[in-house]
């Protein structure tokens, strides 16, 4: 009996030194790779919004939460399924902060455009060159838009044209406001308008865009609280049926007929849904 368990020891043991001397490589490299891959996706999605200095711990996080997830799903559900499911949100939940992160930084870059307008508008009647006037944005305007700015600024001092770096800083940002600013700039730079005047008037229209933007988000509020009524009812009403008698939906899990009216009843209700959020999307 002892024989026998020294020799399945020893066989474990040579099929692990085995494996990790044929496979091990491989995989590492695989890994690198896929790393190496990652970080530059990272790097070119995130240099949009100036947040490369993020790029290494989003990455911990891509390495870090799948196992973390896989573990804790274990735990809870005492399958693997749990685990494959919490791995699954370890590689999505970083993805999904990285987007929450950059669309905040071009609502703070939208919210702070009126400023903006203002002082490259001020400056330009107080005397100063278009170019100046971005200087003085670097100098007065907190970030975001210092960055952007300053990057227009740098691109300017290395020979790029400012019409260039004004429409990369449109197709970084992708704000209609941002849109409408540069274009005024651009229309008036090529007619010799009076910028000032031009810029005073894109200014008022943003306030005026953001008064109806307001306006209809008061006036849309009751139709998406009733959407969300509507879509959380059913299942709130199934649940308490479920409660408080637990066999009444058998019929529905039991049968093929119950099944197929089960998962009409389901697509019906994200249909009905995805219809609430259009309808009622500004």
């Amino acid at each position: 009996m002892w024989m026998i368990l020294i020799l399945i020891f020893l066989l474990m043991g040579i099929s692990l030194i085995i494996f990790s001397f044929y496979f091990t490589p491989p995989v590492e490299k695989k890994v690198d790779d896929w790393q190496k891959k990652k970080t530059e996706d990272l790097e070119r999605e995130l240099k949009d919004v100036f947040l490369e200095r993020g790029v290494p711990w989003i990455m911990r996080l891509y390495l870090i939460l799948p196992l973390l997830l896989a573990g804790i799903g274990y735990f809870f559900l005492r399958n693997y399924l749990g685990a494959v499911v919490g791995a699954g949100l370890g590689f999505i939940i970083p993805s999904f902060l990285t987007k929450i992160r950059k669309e905040r930084i071009r609502e703070t870059f939208d919210q702070q455009i009126i400023d903006t307008v203002n002082c490259i508008s001020n400056s330009l009647r107080g005397g100063l060159s278009i170019l100046q006037a971005l200087e003085t944005v670097v100098e007065d305007i907190p970030s975001p838009t210092r960055d952007q700015f300053g990057w227009i600024v740098k691109e300017n001092r290395m020979g790029i044209a400012l019409d260039e770096s004004l429409a990369s800083l449109n197709q970084r940002m992708k704000l209609k406001n941002l849109e409408l600013v540069i274009n005024s700039i651009l229309v008036a730079k090529e007619t010799g308008g009076n910028l000032p005047k031009v810029l005073s008037r894109v200014v008022n229209t943003i306030r005026d865009n953001r008064k109806i933007k307001a306006k209809m988000k008061v006036l849309t509020l009751q139709g998406k609280m009733q959407g969300v009524i509507m879509s959380i009812l059913p299942i709130a009403f199934a649940l308490f049926v479920k409660s408080t008698n637990p066999h009444h939906f058998d019929i529905m899990f039991h049968t093929d007929l119950g099944k197929i009216l089960l998962g009409v009843a389901v697509g019906l209700q994200i249909i009905g849904m995805f219809f609430i959020v259009k309808l009622s999307k500004i």
